[in-house]
This record gives structure tokens, C-alpha cells and sequence, in this order.
């Protein structure tokens, strides 16, 4: 192998550990893994940041602590401070625990031959409430480089919604809400209308904290956030809220999210409070339903309103959980 013609190669080494983690052989990848990220002769930039990047991905081979994680890629951004990706990644590490201040400066340092760090960046500035105008700029930046990748591919699902965050932090919602209109319409690209459904949920919890006479509006971006979308909880959380003023969302765009929440398994008892609310809320007449899990008591009976389908279904699970 090549490794074995120039064993101090450290592209090499690292990728002959990617084979073998590949190959399902992470015990013999962990001594050469190891040798790359020792303080010794070989060791590598880009070894701390593969090691990081798989810690933080969603099955890592090799787990490793916050700390550790972190401790890797300030090594790698040492050894090479233009690796790109490992203060990338640092910087989403850094503002995961909080660390606003240091995160915003590793993105500062890039974001000229990076611009696609530029939403990070403007987020993590409105949160340590930096100037207006200097948030404003870093906004405009992606979501001008966002509008070049749109170009490019209409189809590009994340520079569609990175686009739109963008032009809502600017306070342009109307074009906000046309770009992902425009995405989910014709493409229908699944990740653009969960995006626009998000957004419905957004603006109308935006709408009701500018004033409760709001709510009517608010009730239709409700409806609308759950006809794209049935599994949009928010959606059907903020439903419920509204019920408290006196309005009911259209059963029909109630109904599939739902269904939705009554046909997942495995329930977290959040969701199962908020079926239990929403079936309470829009149901007609009364059935007890046993719900086993919530926060609130280990076992609870409840009176659920239920109505047609609704009652059905409710009814169905009931049956089954008391078998």
C-alpha cells in the first residue's frame, strides 16, 4: 500500500484510518488514529479535525467528551490556522456550549474566503447584540452568496432556506416567504416546504407577541404551517395556544397532524400532552382516554372531547393500551 511505501505520510495514514473504519475495523485504525493526533513527528491537522468531525456526527466510531472535541480542533487550527473546516466546526462546537465570543472570532477569520459561514456568523452577532448595521451587513452577505448557489441549482434545498433565514434577520419577510414558496412550489423539495411550514409557525408566533389582535392572522399561518406540514408540532402547539382566545383552526387542517401524533410510536410525553390538548380543544363529546406516560402522574384518566375520525382513532389506541 502506499502507506507502507511512505509510512511518515500523514494523508496517507489518515486515510488508510478512514479505510478501516470503513471496513468495520476501528481497533485497528485507533493506534494509527492515535500516532496522527500525539504531539509526535507526524502529527496532523487534519487527523484532530477527522477525529472531531466523526465524534460530533451521529454514530461516531470514536466517542469522545465535549472537551475533548473541542480540544482537538483548537490543536488543529493551531497546527494549521487556514484549515477552514476545523474552525468551522469549532465555532458550531463553541456556540453549542455557549461560547459566543470565541466562536464569532474563528468565523470572522474565514468568512472573507468563506462567505457561507456568513448566516452563522450574523446569528451568533444578533445574540451577543452587536451593531444593527454590522449584523445587517453579514445577513446581506449570505444571502447574497445563498442566491448565487440558487442560481446555480434551483434545487439546492439549504441555500433555499439558509437564503431565507437570511433575508428574515434583514426584516424581508415578504421575499422571505417567496423564496421558499418558490422552492417548495416547484420542486416541491421536502426539506423547503418543512422550512416554509416553520416559517408560517414563526411568523405567526411573531404576529401574537406584536399584539393579541393579531390572533386571526396568526390563525391562518397556523393552518397553513399544517397543511404543509402535519408533523410541524409547533404548529399544532400554537393551534392550542389560539384556542385560549376564542378561535378554532379548520378541523381539516387539523385533522392529519393529528393523525400524525396518534399514529407515532414511542410517544415522548410532551407530544402525548399535546395530543390530549389538541383532541380536547376541537373534539364534540366526551370518552375517558388512559394516558400512562405524561410528566404529571404515572397513571392519569382524562376526559378527551372527541369527534367523527378523531374519537375513532383515540378510542382505537385506548383499547389497545388497556389490553
Amino acid at each position: 500500500t502506499l502507506l507502507q511505501l511512505r509510512p511518515k505520510d500523514q494523508r496517507y495514514r489518515l486515510q488508510h484510518v478512514a479505510n478501516l473504519v470503513e471496513e468495520g475495523q476501528p481497533e485497528r485504525a485507533m493506534p494509527h488514529i492515535q500516532m496522527l493526533t500525539t504531539r509526535t513527528g507526524i502529527e496532523y491537522a487534519a487527523a484532530h479535525c477527522w477525529l472531531a468531525r466523526q465524534a460530533v456526527s451521529g454514530d461516531p466510531t470514536f466517542e469522545l467528551e465535549p472537551d475533548q472535541i473541542e480540544g482537538h480542533l483548537l490543536r488543529a487550527v493551531e497546527l494549521n490556522p487556514r484549515d477552514t473546516e476545523a474552525r468551522q466546526l469549532l465555532a458550531a462546537v463553541l456556540k453549542a456550549r455557549g461560547q459566543l465570543r470565541p466562536a464569532e472570532k474563528h468565523l470572522f477569520d474565514i468568512v472573507d474566503q468563506h462567505p457561507e459561514v456568513a448566516l452563522d456568523l450574523a446569528q451568533i452577532m444578533m445574540q451577543l447584540k452587536r451593531p444593527q448595521n454590522s449584523i445587517d451587513d453579514m445577513a446581506q452577505r449570505a444571502a447574497d452568496y445563498t442566491l448565487e448557489q440558487i442560481q446555480t441549482n434551483p434545487r439546492n434545498a439549504r441555500a433555499r432556506i439558509q437564503r431565507s433565514e437570511a433575508l428574515i434577520i434583514l426584516g424581508q419577510l415578504q421575499e422571505a416567504e417567496h423564496n421558499l414558496v418558490e422552492g417548495a412550489t416547484d420542486q416541491r423539495t421536502p426539506e423547503v416546504v418543512n422550512a416554509l411550514s416553520t416559517y408560517y409557525v414563526d411568523l405567526a408566533a411573531r404576529r401574537m407577541q406584536e399584539s393579541t389582535l393579531n390572533r386571526e392572522i396568526a390563525k391562518g399561518l397556523v393552518e397553513r404551517a399544517l397543511r404543509l406540514s402535519a408533523a410541524n408540532r409547533r404548529a399544532l402547539a400554537v393551534a392550542v395556544t389560539l384556542s385560549g382566545y376564542g378561535l378554532t383552526v379548520d378541523p381539516a387542517a387539523l385533522q392529519p397532524a393529528i393523525d400524525e401524533l396518534q399514529q407515532a410510536d414511542d410517544l415522548p410525553p410532551g407530544d402525548q400532552l399535546l395530543l390530549v390538548q389538541s383532541v380536547l380543544l376541537y373534539g364534540a363529546c366526551m370518552l375517558p382516554v388512559r394516558i400512562t406516560t405524561l410528566p404529571i402522574a404515572t397513571a392519569a384518566v382524562v376526559l378527551i372531547p372527541v369527534q367523527d375520525k378523531v374519537g375513532e382513532i383515540v378510542a382505537s389506541k385506548t383499547r389497545a393500551k388497556n389490553a
